[in-house]
């Protein structure tokens, strides 16, 4: 009988550093492997915080996830939003099981995670 993996997928933090290896940290977080959702990937935020005076990260993290799960119209987001949206769509299966990594802070324990990739690794994964 085959039993489902326990092993539950994380969000990590990439690194800039010289030497880093995203695919070996993920292995020695928790033996999955791991994908870069960060920009310019088919994956980052179309969203930037700062990029209209009142996009805070919650702002940016909320369009995001009204974007991502269809709750924003194509109307409401535009033409290339919405294609770029099915092509993310198309492609969440990808992410399933997997580590999702972003240069994003890593919350503190006990707090919520304001990155987009918690967002992905929440629906790749449902």
């Amino acid at each position: 009988m085959c039993e489902a993996s326990s092993v539950k997928p994380v969000r990590l933090q990439l690194s800039r550093r010289k030497g880093f290896d995203l695919q070996l940290h993920s292995f020695r977080t928790n033996g999955l492997a791991a994908v870069s959702v960060a920009r310019p990937s088919i994956f980052g935020n179309p969203w930037r915080v700062g990029a209209q005076p009142y996009f805070s990260l919650d702002m940016v993290l909320s369009l995001h996830r009204c974007w991502i799960t269809g709750a924003a119209s194509d109307e409401d987001v535009g033409p290339q939003a919405a294609e770029l949206r099915k092509g993310v769509l198309g492609r969440l299966h990808a992410l399933r099981g997997k580590n999702l990594a972003c240069y994003c802070q890593l919350p503190d324990p006990y707090e919520r995670d304001r990155c987009h990739a918690a967002i992905l690794l929440q629906l790749a994964n449902a």
